[in-house]
């Protein structure tokens, strides 16, 4: 049985909140920009495949897990403000 701490659990229990705005649809796929609430970084994403690889490593990166590859998918970029 494992036990966690009372951080480890309210890090667990965080809501990530993110914008998404969707620019364009070409290729049957999305284009846009990805926005954390939560870190204040951004990111422009290609494909909605490249969408969840940011929302996963967002939140991973959240709850203390490190398992970003090295692959090309891009990386997040912090913003002083979240318009």
């Amino acid at each position: 049985m494992s036990y966690q701490t009372k951080k480890e659990m309210n890090q667990v229990n965080e809501d990530s909140v993110f914008m998404l705005r969707i620019q364009f649809r070409r290729n049957t796929s999305w284009q846009g920009t990805l926005q954390s609430m939560n870190s204040r970084k951004s990111c422009i994403f290609r494909s909605v495949l490249e969408l969840g690889s940011l929302m996963h490593e967002e939140r991973s990166s959240q709850m203390g897990f490190n398992d970003k590859e090295a692959d090309a998918t891009p990386s997040w970029n912090v913003k002083e403000e979240v318009s």
